[in-house]
């Protein structure tokens, strides 16, 4: 490429044409390149294709995590939980097996999904080589937004875990985990104190 924008443009306009030279100066970024915004699907439903056909439940887990993940991007990206979920086993010489996930409360995060996904699939017997796997979400509502404080006791005041459900402690080692503090200070990186273990 740069063997290319080191030759004329009259003459690469002539040889080539326009287009070229439109799809170079968008490329470097000397011309706009708008580009139409991705919306999500109003519904979500992923289909998973095995490389090879499976007939354990610990290798379908496996690629069912695939679909868990993308089914998270999705809830996230449009702010919602999944109350109920489609999960289909599509067999080589036999019909599809399905079992409808119920979820007792908003479902959000891949721990959560993961966990509805491998007792779906505990819970099939599997009747010939599983082929693919497909992912429905049937229902789901949006999340309400929690407003947490930053004052000390404050009842919303401890925010105690990540996305995925995990302790804070059990991410981060408590020498690296820092909190506001009150210093008469006006330099900001004293406003902050290491938390003592």
């Amino acid at each position: 490429m740069c063997e290319l924008l080191e030759l004329p443009r009259a003459g690469l306009a002539r040889r080539f044409g326009l287009g070229l030279l439109d799809a170079l100066d968008r490329a470097l970024g000397r011309a706009p390149d708008p580009q139409v915004p991705f919306i999500a699907p109003e519904c979500f439903s992923s289909r998973l294709e095995l490389p090879a056909p499976a007939w354990e439940a610990q290798a379908l887990l496996f690629a069912a995590k695939r679909l868990t993940a993308a089914l998270t991007g999705w809830l996230l990206g449009r702010g919602l939980g999944v109350m109920r979920l489609n999960l289909a086993l599509i067999h080589e010489d036999c019909a599809p097996i399905r079992s409808r996930l119920i979820c007792p409360r908003l479902a959000a995060t891949p721990t959560h999904l993961n966990a509805l996904a491998a007792r779906a699939l505990g819970a099939n017997a599997m009747l010939g080589r599983v082929e693919a796997i497909v992912l429905q979400a049937e229902e789901t509502a949006r999340l309400t937004a929690r407003n947490f404080s930053l004052l000390p006791g404050s009842a919303t005041a401890e925010i105690t875990s990540y996305a995925n459900g995990s302790p804070l402690g059990s991410v981060m080692p408590r020498s690296a985990q820092f909190a506001p503090a009150c210093r008469s200070s006006t330099r900001t990186f004293l406003a902050s104190r290491t938390l003592s273990g």
